[in-house]
Parts: C-alpha cells; structure tokens; sequence
C-alpha cells in the first residue's frame, strides 16, 4: 500500500502460517477519526472530505479496505495526512466490486453511528455524499439503500455477537 502512496504503517515483521498471517507494524502518528470528529468541528468538513478522497481513491483504483471503521483512520495535523492501519485484509481487484464497496462504505456508516450515535446519523450522510460525487457512482439512490441495510446487518450481528458473550 506504501508503494501505491497511501500512507499506511511501516511493517516491522511479518509472519505467515498456513492458517494466519501476523504483521507488527510501527505505530502510526496523529490521531484517530474516531476521537477527533467530534472534538474540533473547525476541520469536521475537511476530514469527512479528506475521508471520502481516500476511500474513493481506494475503489477507484480496486482496492478494497474491508475493516473500514472510523478508528483504523489517524489524522496528522502536522502533515496533513491521512493514514489508514490493518491493511492486512484488503482486497485488490476482486470478481464484484459493488459488494466491497458497499461493504467498506456500511463499516463507516456502523463506525459513525457506534461512536457518535444521533449526531452520526448526520455525519454519514455528508462523508457518502462527498464520496458519491468523488467517485461518481450511480445509482446513488441503489448505493444509499444497499450501504443502510447492509449497516443495519452490521449492527444486528454485532449485537447479537456481544448477547452471546463474545468480546469485539
């Protein structure tokens, strides 16, 4: 991903078993989305941009995150870059595209609600508009619907995961 010039954390070591892969990564500077959004609303638009720039940029170039929740993105005022971590999972160029890039756009829209309940209800939508028009996607009405009922599928098994005892 560092050679495709997104900035992600420098591998430390990484380790593959016939059943795993483990990576150590350095830790990536600036500060999550997940904690940032809220707090300073002066740079609130310019992230939901910056944010909709890279996953857009991401799908138009096949490549899909596959663990796209607000707390994998870190924010580095002093570069003014946006990094993303857990690479480990990502697909490049797969068979149906639709499905992955709903699947990385419903993370976000469970991430939003998760962390910001009622206020990400607005928040969302204004990431999915920007990113509707960075990577020109039609139907939009299709990708909305598809991109809250897949959310909804999010949250249900996560819900029912957590009822069972199983720690997220």
């Amino acid at each position: 991903m560092r050679s495709l010039g997104f900035s992600v954390p420098e591998p430390l070591f990484k380790r593959k078993s016939s059943d795993k892969i483990e990576i150590a990564t350095f830790e990536l500077k600036g500060i999550p989305l997940s904690k940032l959004l809220l707090k300073n609303k002066e740079i609130q638009e310019k992230l939901l941009y910056k944010l909709a720039e890279l996953l857009s940029t991401l799908h138009k170039k096949g490549i899909y995150y596959q663990d796209c929740y607000l707390n994998h993105f870190f924010w580095n005022e002093k570069t003014g870059t946006l990094s993303f971590l857990d690479v480990s999972r990502i697909l490049i160029n797969p068979f149906f595209t639709l499905k992955y890039k709903i699947k990385d756009l419903s993370q976000l829209c469970y991430s939003f609600e998760e962390y910001f309940g009622d206020r990400g209800k607005t928040l969302f939508p204004k990431f999915l508009s920007y990113y509707l028009n960075l990577s020109q996607i039609k139907p939009t009405l299709l990708i909305k619907s598809l991109v809250k009922l897949k959310a909804f599928l999010i949250k249900w098994r996560t819900e029912r995961a957590k009822k069972k005892g199983k720690i997220l």
